[in-house]
């Protein structure tokens, strides 16, 4: 998913110590014939593993409609991108997923012969993406450590966190270098909201189709013209209709 790329958790109610009860769990219904209240709605969206870095649906609320946006719709962009994941992983590292096409292409652009390089590092760079690359979990911070030591521009390679931004959209994100990027995204889930919102502001056409809700024009602008193979428009549209409360 190279374009958005450009090119390419639970929620938790909080309870007070005197609370003891399960969380989400309901009064007794006195009246036989009264329906069951409805689970209430939690408040924490996609919990990270360390309760500091964690954002609440309120303050996303507050960022979004700076830029004019409702909040399901970001959340809806954070479960597609992340899984509805926290945009950590539960060890507490960056959620990342390093794309050995693009090093081939950064490599290049670096004055570097990447197909010798590919020759010594099949995995990490590739002419072509090959899905079969990733390793998922912790072992993508692993592989960009890897990629990290044949070049620097690795850093511009993978894409992170709870929006999986590609490390080369460092700018539109407001960094001067890709590092600084992910550096800042490891202070927590603020930090990914407001990256992404500066990301997607950058572009007037991303911004307006998230805001109107144009799920095919924004999957293709994020997410590159391959979206509708992945129906990431469609899984847009049902995420987001599960995370709007009006």
């Amino acid at each position: 998913d190279e374009n958005k790329k450009e090119d390419n958790t639970s929620l938790k109610t909080s309870t007070t110590p005197e609370d003891k009860k399960p969380i989400l769990k309901t009064e007794p219904i006195k009246d036989p014939e009264e329906k069951k209240a409805p689970i209430p709605k939690q408040n924490q969206v996609y919990p990270a593993p360390n309760k500091n870095q964690t954002l609440d649906r309120n303050r996303i609320a507050e960022m979004a409609s700076s830029y004019g946006l409702d909040v399901a719709s970001v959340l809806a962009v954070a479960e597609v991108e992340s899984g509805g994941r926290s945009g950590f992983q539960k060890t507490g590292l960056l959620t990342v997923l390093f794309e050995a096409h693009i090093f081939y292409r950064e490599l290049k652009k670096a004055g570097l012969d990447p197909d010798a390089l590919t020759a010594k590092y099949p995995t990490l760079i590739s002419p072509t993406w090959n899905r079969s690359f990733y390793k998922g979990g912790d072992a993508e911070n692993s592989r960009l450590a890897e990629a990290l030591n044949v070049h620097e521009c690795a850093w511009n390679c993978a894409s992170y966190g709870m929006f999986q931004i590609m490390g080369f959209n460092h700018r539109a994100c407001g960094f001067n270098t890709a590092r600084e990027f992910v550096d800042y995204l490891k202070t927590g889930q603020e930090a990914h909201v407001e990256t992404f919102l500066k990301f997607i502001s950058a572009d007037p056409r991303k911004i307006n189709a998230l805001k109107n809700r144009d799920w095919a024009t924004f999957a293709r602008l994020y997410n590159g013209p391959a979206y509708a193979q992945n129906k990431y428009d469609v899984k847009l549209a049902e995420a987001y209709q599960k995370h709007d409360l009006s």
